[in-house]
């Protein structure tokens, strides 16, 4: 009588966290869920590796501007950059502040997203195969991908590569299950996308072409009521995620008659040219780009970075479109091939081509499949992946297109790590200034810096001021000891590398505090490996100077239109006035829309672990 009782009572509905935690159960203890286990022992793997190079890779010149312009944004409170969105740097700044201004939390955000791209590539790789086995192998080649893993550095280009197949996914499930959540979801992830990076149209453009395709699959009507609604709503939150760049342009066109680098791009003003002129690009525009071989350079990537994943990528196609399943071969090429075009005409920099190895690992994965089931020995198959797996780890020794040093620390990040511990609140750093600027910006944030020609008048000044009012001040002096750290054109003024060799040969030996060798490499890190010259050299003194003074180095600092740590807006070229109330709510409204984005990137994460958790047949 009890169990009838208990039977007409009404169900408790599960909630989301007692899902997880029971799906968490299952993942441990389960027979089904084996081969989420391994897909989560790949998952660890898959951290550690880009941990490590999250702590070694040396930088390249861009990321260490997005590293340095992302300090001091969160109090700035600045709706986008001079290139980018704003999300990055946000979270990156969020990073600093949460961990220390130190190379792993420049570089947080990349690794926890580039981790996860593992996991996501398994769920889009099952949704299209609607088999574990082919997504756990295409996550194995994900896991083990020598570009993707090497792209953990200060850049956005694996925070981009998530959110948009996050939002892709997403919208998968909303076609299978009809379920409204799901679209809006996907507009979020996608929203999220391009809140990171401009390129993130690209990717939407790709989904909604294979959405037709998808339906049409599915024997589902294209163009119904319901259809065009959802697709406003989904276009809907994309746009509210567009606020924070759109108002930033808006408001700064309005004001100063400029816009941003990758607006000006696309919208060449007379004003915008004569800011940007010089900047590497800024000849052409997006669209004359489209039309210029050049640009598509970028199409033998797989080759040069993943070999293994593009020979099984091939194998899988040639499967496919023999068996005649235009499905997946569709959804690959449409992924590969419209996103390529678009960001080739906007960008042919390697690192903007992630999405190459990711959307090739899908197919890979399921050549490696095919082979698979062909091998009848247990035994062949174990010693298959064993090679396989050694292949890819030896060639993450490949450095192709991405920054150097994922064997062994790098001279910068070894800097980093040692300012970070002996450097002072009150001290003063002075650089080198062949080291490149940003280089040096990254290096010696948060603390005071200034170079090397701009101290000697700053100490001049400081003699005049009277004793009393200076205090001792611990300065550490870095020297590049290679005469060019960054630059790449400093062999062509000799004159400075004179005179800077002979100011820091004033220094006596026992001033050297700290010496950074580097280490030679030859085309791959684990073939040749010998200790290289000494690449920065570091000296302390103290010196007595007026402590306000030092303290009031910071404002004067600016790097590639940035101020250092955003202390003096005041010349600040993106710096706008608001005319006017609805301009001002504007823009109230799209700093709101960026901090409810760093949430939302948080929530994210969490969705993902439980897709994936969730996923049991």
């Amino acid at each position: 009588m009890d169990d009838l009782i208990k039977s007409l009572e009404p169900q408790k509905r599960e909630s989301f966290f007692d899902k997880l935690i029971s799906s968490t159960l299952a993942l441990m203890y389960s027979k089904k869920m084996r081969i989420q286990r391994y897909l989560f022992g790949l998952l660890i793997i898959g951290f550690i590796l880009r941990l490590i190079a999250s702590l070694n890779l040396t930088v390249l010149a861009d990321d260490m501007i997005e590293a340095s312009q992302s300090a001091g944004i969160l109090g700035a409170k600045m709706l986008s950059t001079s290139s980018h969105p704003a999300l990055y740097f946000y979270l990156t700044d969020l990073a600093y502040k949460t961990i220390g201004y130190t190379t792993l939390a420049s570089r947080l955000w990349p690794l926890l997203t580039g981790t996860l791209t593992i996991l996501l590539v398994f769920l889009i790789t099952e949704k299209l195969f609607g088999n574990k086995k082919i997504a756990l192998l295409s996550a194995f080649f994900v896991t083990f991908s020598s570009f993707l893993i090497r792209n953990t550095f200060a850049e956005m280009s694996n925070m981009w590569l998530f959110f948009v197949f996050l939002g892709t996914y997403l919208g998968l499930l909303y076609f299978d299950s009809r379920k409204p959540y799901f679209i809006i979801f996907s507009g979020i992830a996608f929203g999220l996308g391009l809140l990171t990076k401009y390129n993130a149209p690209f990717f939407i453009l790709s989904f909604l072409l294979f959405s037709m395709i998808y339906l049409k699959n599915k024997n589902q009507k294209i163009f119904t009521k319901t259809n065009i609604y959802y697709l406003i709503l989904f276009l809907f939150i994309i746009f509210i995620f567009a606020l924070p760049p759109l108002t930033f342009n808006y408001l700064l066109y309005k004001d100063r008659g400029i816009v941003d680098i990758y607006f000006s791009r696309v919208i060449q003003t007379e004003a915008t040219q004569n800011l940007y002129g010089s900047l590497s690009g800024q000849g052409t525009s997006f669209f004359g780009n489209l039309l210029n071989p050049i640009s598509y350079s970028q199409f033998s990537l797989p080759y040069h970075t993943d070999l293994a994943i593009l020979l099984f990528a091939l194998i899988g196609f040639a499967v496919l479109l023999y068996r005649k399943k235009y499905f997946q071969v569709t959804f690959i090429l449409i992924f590969l091939f419209v996103p390529f075009v678009l960001q080739s005409a906007g960008s042919y920099l390697a690192k903007h081509f992630v999405f190459i190895p990711f959307v090739l690992s899908i197919v890979a994965g399921f050549g490696l499949y095919e082979l698979i089931k062909r091998i009848k020995n247990k035994n062949l198959i174990y010693a298959l992946l064993i090679i396989l797996t050694i292949f890819m780890l030896f060639n993450l020794g490949n450095a192709y297109s991405t920054p150097n040093y994922f064997l062994d620390k790098s001279p910068t990040s070894q800097l980093k790590s040692y300012i970070g511990e002996n450097v002072n609140e009150n001290d003063l750093i002075i650089y080198d200034p062949r080291i490149y600027t940003s280089r040096s910006f990254w290096i010696g944030t948060p603390h005071h810096i200034i170079d090397v020609p701009r101290f000697a008048e700053f100490f001049n000044k400081n003699q005049e001021i009277p004793d009393s009012m200076k205090a001792p001040v611990d300065i550490y002096l870095i020297e590049c000891a290679i005469d060019d750290c960054g630059w790449g054109t400093i062999k062509n003024q000799p004159e400075l590398n004179q005179s800077l060799d002979a100011f820091f040969a004033q220094f006596p030996s026992e001033n050297t505090i700290k010496q950074i060798y580097s280490v030679e490499y030859g085309n791959n890190e684990f073939i040749n490996k010998n200790q290289g010259p000494i690449v920065y050299k570091v000296y302390k003194q103290t010196v007595l100077l007026n402590p306000g003074a030092v303290a009031q180095l910071d404002s004067i600092n600016s790097f590639y239109f940035t101020p250092y740590l955003y202390k003096d807006l005041s010349n600040y070229i993106y710096r706008y006035e608001i005319h006017s109330l609805p301009d001002r709510l504007l823009e109230d409204v799209a700093y709101f829309v960026i901090i409810l984005s760093m949430i939302l990137t948080i929530l994210s994460f969490i969705l993902v672990i439980y897709l994936v958790l969730n996923l049991i047949q």
